[in-house]
């Protein structure tokens, strides 16, 4: 037997920073990358899109679940380059999620509804790290990912697209 996904179960101490999963909102699933364990034992999500969720990219802390469904480290993000991906052009794109700096790519996640903080978070994809993204961040106001090199050669669908389709 072949399979076309690379989906695996992964228990929660085995999640990577910068990893790819799908996790439980109720009744769906949503695409979720995994940021970092917190000090207290739950973790830190960035939540790509999940039923339920006001809008798409916005970051999450939960209680680790036991097990989740994982692509991995490998998945594929695909730029679409337009005429705001320029540097210095950050604040005239208020809906970009991603940005190239000086170190690669950086995606941002809004604050949930309730939250304290109102500026978004800035996850740098490279360093599995937050950031302050500078002013001459360019932005990029559409991608798409998919979970593996392999499945975008294949030509599936891919598993997240920005801005969601309407």
């Amino acid at each position: 037997m072949h399979r076309a996904s690379h989906l695996t179960v992964k228990e929660n101490q085995d999640l990577k920073p910068g990893e790819l999963i799908r996790m439980s909102f109720g009744g769906a699933a949503g695409v979720v990358l995994f940021l970092k364990h917190l000090d207290k034992g739950g973790g830190l999500f960035g939540v790509l899109q999940a039923a339920g969720l006001d809008h798409p990219m916005t970051w999450y802390t939960a209680g680790l679940d036991n097990q989740y469904l994982s692509y991995g480290l490998e998945w594929v993000i695909q730029e679409d380059h337009g005429p705001e991906t320029a540097c210095g052009l950050r604040y005239r794109a208020e809906n970009a999620r991603l940005y190239i700096d000086k170190k690669g790519l950086v995606m941002a996640f809004g604050s949930p509804r309730g939250s304290y903080r109102y500026e978004p978070l800035h996850y740098h994809l490279k360093d599995n790290i937050e950031v302050n993204l500078g002013r001459e961040a360019a932005p990029i106001i559409s991608w798409r990912i998919w979970e593996s090199q392999a499945h975008r050669d294949a030509g599936s669908e891919p598993l997240f697209y920005y801005p969601a389709s309407e």
